[in-house]
């Protein structure tokens, strides 16, 4: 969102329309396509920024629940679980020196990804959720990241692509390169 509203501000004439992903008109209508991938985006996707996965909670439940110290305690702590498109997101995958697993966590709740955050910053759990979502709340002290040491290097690119229908619009390669210019700007 600072993106549009910086490029608003240069093209006050060109309006935004957000469609969530997975909506009727989402494939039909949409110029852009900003997603998070782990693997390589297109040849014309501009990655903005690399997202990983961050483990957080919130002082208090942390004060009540003590802090994890394995990716194996979790099992005996409330897990705040993303659901992504209908699919609950239980599998947290860690690395432990070269070794890889993943682990089913047990949901306390499952929910999208504001209402997670919500949840966490309240006290009712651990979350697992992207570092562009709870980054402030880490720098402010209302979330702790916990278990960095087992998150190892898994990390994805936060894309904006345009559409096959949309490439050859200025309005798109417009976002594209402002798009792009803010995120070195402010990186």
């Amino acid at each position: 969102l600072p993106i549009l509203s910086a490029f608003q501000s240069r093209y006050p004439r060109i309006t935004p329309w957000l469609l969530p992903e997975g909506s009727a008109s989402h494939k039909e209508e949409a110029d852009l396509v900003v997603s998070s991938a782990s693997a390589p985006p297109g040849p014309d996707a501009c990655v903005l920024e690399m997202n990983p996965w961050v483990l957080c909670a919130a002082p208090s439940y942390l004060e009540k629940h003590g802090i994890p110290g394995s990716p194996q305690d979790l099992l005996r702590h409330r897990c705040l679980v993303l659901d992504l498109a209908g699919k609950p997101q239980q599998q947290w995958m860690f690395q432990d020196n070269d070794q890889i697993f993943s682990l089913e966590v047990p949901p306390a709740m499952i929910a999208f990804g504001e209402a997670i955050h919500a949840a966490a910053r309240e006290g009712l759990g651990i979350a697992r959720l992207a570092s562009f979502i709870v980054r402030e709340d880490l720098e402010n002290g209302k979330l702790v990241p916990l278990l960095s040491e087992f998150l190892g290097s898994s990390s994805r690119a936060i894309c904006v692509s345009p559409t096959e229908s949309s490439a050859h619009f200025a309005k798109v390669r417009a976002f594209m390169e402002f798009a792009a210019e803010f995120v070195q700007a402010t990186a």
